[in-house]
């Protein structure tokens, strides 16, 4: 019987698979390696540290391939079954001599029988020859040669019953020597079973041993429990019966306060039968109302035209009685405010229209009234109010302690206030909202939105070709990377960014929109860089053009041309859907009322009614620049280190430490960094005379850079004596370390560029007196902030940063500058008058780290005080400024030494 690999055999009670059928090392002739599915074998294929097959571990067996066959070949029913020769149903490594001993001795005896039926047919053929010869002769033939022929053939079987003999003798004689060999293996083999036992035997007892310690432990550790369990009974008692009575103390109340809930919601009921909807009876009532308030307004002309004349009359009455009359006229107004307040709640309501005070709530207090509402304890508990809201815990302790006031905070928090009083009162005052224009925090913090309103669009041609009259792709309109498309093969119509090299506009529109495929990261860097070559209406325009797909095209199908057409449309949507999502704060107003337009009257009218969806993206988008969302941190931020006299109003920087200067200056300058659109750094060069409100954000980043840069120079030339001046310098490194750690590299950058200056340098004696260590610091952040190779150094940090993206960052801006800098000397806008969009991805790859700087936060507390004077430096000097105050410090130190000398 032939053996395969992956046959399933059956082994006595055992059954596997075939894994292995060759020689081992083991021992000689061909094996068979069986794995089993359970885990009744010895090994995992493996047998001396030589791997034949693999397996689970204890499912290996391996057994000889004349023994598994013959096994095989027998029948179920035969008694001579293989079982009795296997040892224990399988074979282990150390009994394979003795299970082949065995083989030989069942494979010799079975050859001893087949070779003794052998003689005795020859022997019996024999005979039959010699009474054939007997015969012939009795016949009388030719008997010479027949006997001849029967002599050869009588030989010829004598000496095959000889070799028999001789290989049946033979045959005996190993049979008695294997069953010598095999009495002495069983011997041996009984031996080693013993021994094996008696270790056996001690292993199970040092377990029993060891059992019985942990059983010993185990019911220490369950007398231990079961007091525990007891204890636990009891509290558990007292606690259901203490949970029981406040359970009823609790039904108690939610019945009463369901009960008042109830009576509530009949008394609005109620209310509303009497009443009805406010808005039907307000609809109805505005002309009754309108009408009592012209009537009331004519009759207080009249009243008013009453008192001229009696004050005409009596001219001679004195001041006060004058006073009195005028007072009684306007208490007369309040009373018939009051007792109409339906008509006061119109007139509120109607203030607003016409930007008029309400007198008559005006003079509801008495005099003596209003200065008690707005004592100095009312304003300073609306003042603690707000920082308690505001989480400022630390200064609304401060004042309360200061100015000894009462606080009551747990009143607070049942109020649940959102919003501080004082937000509300402030609120409330302005009714004008035309001087919410003239407040400003910071000095420049609010736009103007109609600005955009007076914004030179793009102007489209009449000459330029619509997207749809635009020829096929060919080189004159696109041209394409060949060996690009050649690496990419069949993958490269959906790769546009990689095989595109430049192309006109309408190609490019054609692409974002393409029916063929859609590629995200080409969308992704056009978005990004098209302020460089193309303005937002153009684009707009040029999407609506792309919008109206022609009914028909020649050589099309109907079917195929609708199907085009529907995938072009939605193309459009997912297009407009990511540019507003990712871009909104780019668009003008003007662009997205134009937008807005278009989706309610052209893209409405569509089968796909995509408008609507569009129109919705809009409004979720302003509502999130309206309620941005606020960053959650996990952990607390660290507290603020404040001075003493932080509530002084002649508070200063030098006051303040260093880490907290380093804190506050990062707070701000991550505002104005998060402001920063990454069109502005695109179209900054072509907008330095014009049209400067399109960078605003980068110009107040440039502005305030120069800002620090002239304060702290300022500060280390305004003193007289050069120890004053190392201490300022001093004071800079500390502060530029602790910027470093922060990772506000914009604020460090202007401290080196401090001590950059030609009229800091100059001071060589004040230098010479700072530490060697402060020196080496100095030094250290220098080459972090270095210009040499496009600022290698801090390009390098950032990528490591961006990589973790763990921890908040402030890059300076003025690498990014230099890269787009570089990158403009380096690659031309056009090529044969296309758009390089080369030049589009290595732009779109800076603009990227731009982007990943905003976006995590970071976890500090602002201090106003700190954050006023930080917001209101003064304006940088200039050169020659610096130049005299550098001249005259370093003379007053020339002065004093000579001075020094003379003495």
């Amino acid at each position: 019987m032939s053996l395969e690999i992956g046959q399933k055999v059956k082994i006595g009670k055992l059954s596997g698979k075939i894994k292995y059928i060759g020689k081992t090392q083991f021992s000689p002739g061909e094996w068979v390696g069986v794995e089993l599915k359970h885990t009744n074998g010895r090994n995992d294929g493996t047998v001396d540290g030589v791997q034949y097959f693999e397996c689970k571990p204890k499912r290996g067996i391996f057994l000889p391939f004349s023994y598994l066959t013959h096994l095989l070949s027998e029948k179920p029913n035969n008694p001579k079954t293989s079982t009795k020769l296997l040892v224990n149903d399988f074979y282990y490594p150390s009994q394979i001599e003795d299970d082949l001993l065995r083989n030989k001795l069942y494979c010799h005896s079975k050859s001893i029988q087949f070779f003794v039926e052998e003689r005795e047919t020859l022997t019996n053929q024999v005979k039959g020859l010699k009474m054939k010869f007997n015969s012939k002769i009795k016949d009388k033939e030719d008997p010479l040669f027949q006997s001849i022929e029967l002599d050869e053939e009588i030989e010829k079987l004598e000496r095959e019953l000889s070799i028999i003999n001789k290989t049946v003798k033979a045959s005996q004689e190993e049979i008695l020597n294997l069953e010598t060999i095999a009495d002495g293996l069983e011997k041996d083999k009984n031996t080693s079973r013993l021994s094996q036992l008696r270790k056996e035997v001690l292993q199970v007892n040092e377990e029993n041993e060891e059992t019985r310690n942990d059983l010993v432990k185990e019911v220490e550790k369950t007398r231990l429990l079961e007091k525990e369990k007891s204890s636990l009974e009891i509290d558990l008692k007292f606690a259901k019966s203490t949970g029981e009575r406040q359970i009823q103390k609790l039904n108690l109340k939610i019945i009463k306060r369901e009960n008042l809930i109830n009576s509530m919601e009949r008394q609005r009921k109620n209310l509303l039968k009497e009443l009805g909807s406010p808005v039907s009876l307000f609809a109805e009532n505005f002309k009754k109302y309108e009408e009592q308030i012209n009537n009331l307004e004519d009759e207080l002309e009249f009243a008013s035209e009453q008192l001229q004349v009696i004050q005409e009359r009596k001219e001679a009455i004195q001041i006060e009685e004058s006073l009195a009359k005028s007072r009684r006229k306007e208490e007369w107004m309040a009373k018939l405010m009051k007792r109409n307040p339906k008509i006061l709640e119109m007139r509120e309501r109607t203030l607003p229209l016409s930007k008029k005070i309400s007198y008559s709530r005006l003079v509801e207090h008495e005099p003596n009234q209003v200065p008690d509402l707005l004592s100095q304890n009312f304003i300073l508990k609306l003042i603690i109010q707000h920082y308690d809201l505001e989480g400022k815990k630390s200064i609304r302790d401060y004042l309360q302690k200061k100015f000894a006031i009462n606080y009551n905070i747990e009143e607070n928090k049942k109020l649940n206030s959102k919003e501080s009083d004082l937000y509300s009162l402030v609120r409330l005052s302005l009714r004008n909202p035309e001087m919410l224009w003239s407040l400003n925090i910071n000095g420049e913090e609010m736009e103007d939105e109609e600005e955009d309103e007076d914004l030179d669009d793009e102007i489209i041609d009449e000459t330029d070709v619509s997207v749809w009259n635009e020829p096929k792709d060919n080189p004159n309109n696109i041209r394409f990377d060949e060996k690009k498309i050649k690496e990419l093969g069949e993958s490269a119509h959906r790769n546009i960014l990689e095989t595109i090299i430049c192309a006109n506009k309408n190609k490019l529109i054609e692409r974002l929109t393409w029916d063929v495929s859609s590629d995200s990261e080409f969308i992704k860097v056009f978005l990004r860089t098209h302020p460089w070559f193309m303005s937002i209406d153009y684009v707009l325009v040029k999407i609506f053009q792309r919008w109206h797909v022609p009914d028909k095209k020649e050589g099309v199908e109907q079917e195929e041309w609708d199907r085009i057409s529907k995938t072009i449309k939605l193309r459009i949507f997912s297009l407009l859907r990511t540019w507003v999502n990712g871009y909104f704060h780019e668009f003008p107003a003007k662009s997205l009322r134009r937008l807005e337009n278009f989706a309610l009257n052209d893209m409405s009218l569509d089968k796909l009614a995509l408008g609507k969806k569009v129109v919705a993206v809009i409004e979720r988008a302003r509502d999130k620049i309206r309620q941005p969302e606020k960053q959650v941190f996990k952990e607390k931020p660290p507290k603020p280190k404040l001075p003493k006299s932080i509530f002084s109003p002649h508070l200063k920087l030098s006051d303040i430490d260093e880490l907290e200067v380093a804190r506050q200056l990062t707070l701000l300058q991550f505002k104005l960094y998060s402001k920063l659109r990454t069109s502005e750094l695109l179209i900054r060069n072509d907008v330095e005379t014009t049209n400067k409100h399109k960078v605003v954000n980068l110009t107040r980043l440039k502005e305030y850079f120069n800002r620090l840069v002239g304060y702290f120079a300022t500060e280390i030339l305004s003193p007289k004596k050069s120890k004053h001046q190392t201490k300022v310098m001093m004071r800079l490194i500390k502060i530029g370390e602790q910027l470093n750690s922060l990772k506000n590299y914009e604020a460090l950058a202007a401290i080196i560029t401090t001590f950059d200056l030609p009229p800091i340098k100059r001071l060589e004696q004040t230098i010479e007196e700072i530490p060697k260590n402060s020196l080496k610091t100095l030094s250290d952040l220098q080459s972090i902030v270095n210009k040499k190779n496009n600022y290698q150094n801090l390009s390098k940090i950032m990528k490591n940063i961006w990589e973790q993206n763990t921890d908040p960052s402030l890059p300076y801006f003025g690498m990014f500058l230099s890269k787009i800098d570089a990158i403009n000397k380096s690659q031309p806008d056009e090529v044969d008058e296309m758009i390089n969009f080369r030049k589009a991805r290595l732009l779109s790859q800076v603009l990227d780290q731009v982007v990943k700087a905003k976006s995590i936060q970071y976890n500090l507390v602002e201090v106003e005080q700190i954050q006023l004077i930080l917001g209101k430096l003064p304006e940088p000097p200039s050169e020659k400024k610096l130049e005299q105050l550098s001249l005259q410090a370093s003379n007053e130190g020339k002065q004093i030494e000579i001075e020094i000398e003379e003495n």
